[in-house]
């Protein structure tokens, strides 16, 4: 056997063992979730949908603000008071970015939450950067379930971080 050959023999059993080695939905994932026609939404799609809009969690929310592009969040997850300042970036790649230092009543650290967004006739798949899973953000005929449900117009964010960092 040439070094060619072998070459290409050790390149072929790496890659199987390294498919073995993953779980079966890591592999087939992209392929059966999203649809093959998906594009990227554009900038103006996703100020359409994140632009003066509050996105609520469980244990807080963060809050979309057109002007100057701002972000501002509050969060009780775990018990620990927490605010959130900065500002959203968003791109024609279908990219939403958070970038805002989260500050405790201890200590104050910057963070940037990307996510990806993709279409496709209407429905829209989300997933967090960089390796998180691909969902349905909002389907065609909105849905009760859908995590786009949980954006609201509504500002219930700029009180509880008022309220939050006046007590820091």
């Amino acid at each position: 056997m040439n070094k060619f050959a072998k070459a290409c023999m050790l390149v072929v059993t790496a890659v199987g063992i390294t498919a073995a080695t993953l779980p079966p939905l890591a592999i087939a994932q992209p392929s059966r979730i999203l649809p093959r026609n998906t594009v990227p939404m554009t900038a103006m799609e996703l100020k359409k949908l994140y632009g003066d809009r509050t996105w609520q969690w469980d244990a807080g929310g963060g809050r979309f603000i057109n002007k100057d592009r701002r972000f501002i969040a509050w969060s009780e997850k775990d018990g620990t008071p927490t605010v959130a300042e900065g500002h959203w970036q968003i791109s024609d790649k279908g990219r939403l970015c958070l970038v805002a230092v989260w500050a405790t009543k201890q200590d104050q650290a910057p963070n940037r939450t990307c996510f990806a967004h993709v279409r496709d006739r209407g429905t829209i798949y989300q997933r967090r950067e960089p390796a998180g899973q691909w969902y349905v953000f909002k389907t065609y005929k909105p849905q009760p379930t859908d995590e786009y449900k949980k954006l609201v117009r509504e500002d219930t964010i700029s009180p509880n971080v008022a309220k939050l960092k006046e007590s820091f």
